[in-house]
């Protein structure tokens, strides 16, 4: 192997002075003989590589071949991504090697890596896919060399190469980091008929009449689990405090990664087959198939609908300290407790809310009489097939007018309490001196309210017996912590029900990339909560941040919260101005490279979560924001799936 690192390194070698050439070479002869060069060389490279691979091949030798042949689709391709996935694996130390901290470090390197090629080769496909069918078309080719055109192409570059020292790469890497081929987010036992679909979107609002196995390429984060379903497992990384992770756990079902690609191909064999899995005592799935139809149909937990109400119509906004149940949410219930309860050294944000009554008094003004009219003719047309019904909702709500009373109320609570209203208008597009609110709120408030009739809400509510006619909307408006790191704590450790054991996930920027279950792992750690010692599980290898500020409109209804059931994620909430995206770099992160600000961090977080839970006397999934060396809660709630 000694020489194939050689020749490869020496073809890099000439590749990388031929891009310097190509880019200032203005003679059309010699650009021509130099792309034709460039690309022997590339042919050379691929196919020096591809004779060698096989299990079982070096660690060291692969990370080496990993890396040049990461540059070397650079040299024709500026994927930014794939540049940043350079820069990480450059700077994974020298010393050390196979460690198990190094090993974990370079298998979150690995792991964004590996979604770089997978965009990349997506990309390819979605470009000459149909330029392949027009072509076939014309040419009468047959209809199997079409398929398969484009991904030929694929596996006939760098790109293919590439992919496959990953997968070699990757169960070395597992090993020497001592992890599984699994990562549990739901513990349970299952069994039932196997399900595959390429994403669990797909099964939106599906409901199933036997015991279901759904094994899904992608999830997203924002899914409701589909009745029926006793147990969801994917390919892919999905953050254990997510949205859909909480609501999976609430349910009961079996929700696992699976990080082994044979393993999971052997699961998508046995479509329409029935299995049986359960979780061994070291973390892993173990699953069988077997010729018995499974007995015990997986049930959702009955929510507590009795506490559902119709609210009065009332056009008023509430300061923080005027917030009361029944008339908001347990977003805004809690904020109001954190204020009074929490030691000064922890923080809280500014908040208002629009109680529950307020959208039935501006849906009854005289001025909303035809858009009433429409929003209850189309509730009444809700059926079996509501998708475009609820998008002709939402659409309806969106064309509400707010009472010129309702805004001014809303702009002197905001003055009261603190909001900065100039800075708002300002990040919202607007000129600094507008003064009041800013144009863009009234449309956010409506935004939330809309998302009452959401798909994955909507039927949520239906597959848990949740009357519509008696959810409500409030909505929690608070000013947005400028997060340089977001957190999210459950107090009790999700993945082991250790109620003794604090269980945290970080992430850089806003916290929407981790309850939203953003592409990517976020660093995770736990702590005792005795000696609150840390124990990290996992470095960060999310490749996007959301970076943000002004203001944010929490969606805050009443039937989030309900004991039995787990509504969090299913209604939006609207920033004032979209986030920005920033593509992160890991290379100078303190998080990761500084062990001793990354204990204060851990510290504080575990700290945070024992004071949040003595506060309110159980387990609580909480929301967190660090910025400038203090500390944020932006929200809590009872633990779900617990006890």
């Amino acid at each position: 192997m000694a020489l194939v690192i050689e020749l490869t390194g020496k073809i890099t070698e000439v590749r990388r002075q031929l891009a310097g050439v190509l880019a200032h070479d203005t003679d059309p002869g010699r650009v021509k003989d130099g792309l034709y060069l460039d690309l022997a060389l590339e042919e050379a490279l691929r196919t020096v590589i591809e004779r060698q691979l096989h299990p079982g091949l070096d660690g060291n030798v692969l990370l080496e071949l990993i890396g040049l042949v990461q540059e070397n689709l650079l040299f024709q391709n500026a994927d930014a991504e794939l540049a940043q996935c350079g820069r990480e694996l450059a700077r994974l130390p020298g010393e050390d090697r196979f460690s198990v901290d190094w090993a974990m470090r370079a298998k979150a390197v690995v792991d964004r890596l590996r979604r770089a090629v997978e965009g990349s080769t997506d990309a390819a496909y979605q470009l000459l896919q149909p330029k392949a069918v027009a072509l076939g078309r014309e040419f009468n080719a047959d209809g199997w060399t079409v398929e398969l055109f484009s991904e030929e192409i694929v596996r006939g570059r760098p790109v293919f190469v590439l992919s496959m020292l990953l997968h070699l790469f990757d169960p070395v890497l597992r090993k020497s980091a001592q992890l599984g081929d699994w990562q549990v987010i739901s513990p349970s036992r299952a069994a039932g008929e196997v399900t595959v679909v390429p994403e669990l979107r797909a099964l939106q609002g599906r409901s199933f009449d036997r015991p279901t196995v759904v094994v899904a390429d992608q999830v997203h984060g924002d899914e409701e689990p589909p009745e029926g379903a006793c147990a969801v497992l994917t390919p892919r990384s999905v953050d254990l405090v997510s949205h859909v992770a909480v609501r999976a756990r609430n349910a009961e079902l079996l929700f696992a990664t699976c990080f082994d690609a044979e393993t999971f191909a052997k699961l998508k064999q046995l479509e329409g087959r029935h299995v049986e899995l359960s979780v061994t005592s070291s973390g892993d799935v173990k699953f069988a198939e077997t010729t018995r139809a499974a007995a015990v149909r997986p049930k959702h937990k009955a929510a507590a609908v009795q506490s559902l109400s119709a609210p009065q119509a009332v056009l008023r906004v509430l300061r923080r300290s005027e917030f009361e149940r029944g008339q908001v949410g347990g977003k805004s219930w809690h904020i109001r407790q954190l204020a009074e309860k929490l030691p000064g050294s922890f923080q809280t944000p500014r908040s208002v809310a629009l109680p529950y009554g307020v959208f039935d008094a501006v849906l009854a003004d005289q001025m909303n009489r035809a858009t009433a009219d429409r929003f209850r003719t189309l509730l009444q047309e809700l059926g079996e097939s509501p998708e475009a019904k609820l998008a002709e909702l939402r659409q309806c709500i969106l064309g509400l007018e707010l009472p010129a009373q309702l805004l001014a109320d809303l702009d002197c609570a905001l003055e009261a309490e603190g909001f900065n209203r100039k800075t708002a208008s300002r990040q919202a597009g607007e000129k600094p001196d507008t003064g009041g609110l800013p144009a863009s709120t009234a449309n956010c408030i409506k935004q939330v309210w809309a998302s009452l009739w959401n798909d994955r809400a909507y039927f949520s509510r239906q597959t848990n017996g949740l009357p519509h006619h008696l959810a409500s909307m409030a909505v929690l408006v608070q000013e947005v912590v400028e997060a340089e790191y977001a957190f999210v704590i459950h107090t009790v450790n999700p993945a082991t029900g250790n109620p003794d054991e604090i269980y945290a996930e970080i992430v850089r920027g806003l916290g929407e990339t981790l309850v939203g279950n953003y592409p990517g792992r976020a660093l995770s750690f736990v702590a005792g909560k005795s000696d609150r010692k840390p124990r990290l599980l996992a470095y960060p290898s999310k490749s996007l941040a959301l970076r943000g500020g002004g203001w944010i409109f929490r969606s805050d209804s009443n039937v989030e919260d309900l004991e039995g059931y787990a509504g969090a994620g299913l209604y939006d909430s609207v920033l004032l101005e979209p986030a920005r995206e920033e593509r992160l770099d890991y290379t100078r992160d303190p998080l990761v490279w500084d062990a001793a600000f990354q204990q204060k961090l851990f510290a504080g977080i575990a700290k945070l979560g024992c004071e949040v839970e003595r506060a309110f006397g159980g387990p609580q999934d909480i929301e967190g924001a660090w910025v400038k060396d203090a500390f944020h809660v932006v929200q809590t709630r009872p633990q779900v799936g617990v006890g």
